[in-house]
């Protein structure tokens, strides 16, 4: 598992970094935050059921 840095709603936050195809796998339990633009450039996914947060680069 690897964790990145996200800047998220102004906050740096850990996030799981997930390939997007096994990340698009999960699509039936995670929704779309937000897309981090200026300081990762991932985007950023959350499980519906817990909050995690996962990062990726579609």
């Amino acid at each position: 598992m690897k964790m990145v840095n996200i800047e998220l709603f102004g906050n740096i936050e850990k996030a799981e970094f997930v390939e997007s195809k096994e990340l698009l796998k999960r699509a039936h339990e995670i929704r779309y935050i937000a897309t981090d633009f200026e300081y990762s450039g991932y985007d950023i996914y959350e499980k519906i059921s817990t909050g995690y947060l996962y990062a990726t680069k579609l």
